[in-house]
């Protein structure tokens, strides 16, 4: 399974794009149940940090215990995803304004799938460094909606100099008032922008709910991050 080997490997995808290739990968192969489980926690034990995975797995293997049923538990799994994408579009138009000039970090499906419905003015992307995660999210951005690909020390002077709006961001998982986890560099902009008093909008739904916080993070590409009162939490339930 070359495709599966090549996911195990991915480091420059977020999260829910992880799980979505993922799901592809599962409706294509139509495992049995015992290799839908091996699969499983193959790719669980290796995105460990991420919550949408760790969830989203838990999930997908009750209802396949339940059911017996490999395809349908998919199925119901990427519905539950697709349902989750609309919601937050629409949550999120009420905090993004079309004339609004972003900053972000990190790539996203999520981050990305937003940014396209509402099309605000500008996004300044971080390269994100390292690891440069911000290419691959400028490349899908390139063409759909106006973006701009800057180094990581043009973003904190852009934010230094309050040239933006709001920061908006994703997250790998969140537990609300408290912190969530993402790419390494994001605290720094985070308390950026919280010091020079420039909204911050975190992204996330509810299959990356967390309830306390991590012992520790195993990935040298991720970090925690403080919640801070310039934070706004745009949840999809």
């Amino acid at each position: 399974m070359e495709d599966f080997q090549l996911l195990l490997n991915d480091r420059t995808s977020g999260s829910m794009e992880l799980l979505k290739k993922f799901i592809q990968i599962i409706k294509a192969k139509n495992p049995n149940h015992d290799v839908l489980i091996q699969m499983a926690n193959q790719f669980s034990s290796k995105f460990h940090d991420m919550a949408v995975i760790q969830n989203s797995i838990e999930r997908l293997l009750s209802e396949t215990n339940k059911t017996g049923n490999v395809k349908k538990s998919v199925e119901t799994l990427e519905k539950t995803i697709e349902e989750i994408d609309k919601k937050l579009i629409e949550k999120s138009k009420s905090v993004i304004r079309k004339q609004d000039k972003l900053l972000t970090i990190s790539n996203s499906n999520m981050l990305r799938t937003v940014l396209v419905a509402i099309k605000p003015k500008l996004v300044f992307v971080l390269k994100s460094l390292p690891g440069g995660e911000g290419r691959v999210l400028f490349k899908e951005l390139k063409g759909k909606i106006n973006a701009i690909l800057i180094e990581d020390e043009q973003g904190y002077e852009k934010i230094l100099k309050k040239e933006i709006d709001k920061v908006i961001i994703s997250c790998d998982a969140v537990f609300p008032e408290v912190g969530f986890v993402n790419k390494v560099g994001t605290a720094k902009v985070c308390k950026m922008a919280a010091d020079k008093d420039i909204p911050i909008v975190l992204l996330a739904n509810f299959l990356k709910l967390i309830h306390q916080k991590p012992d520790k993070i195993d990935s040298e590409l991720l970090e925690w991050v403080e919640w801070n009162s310039k934070i706004r939490l745009v949840l999809a339930t």
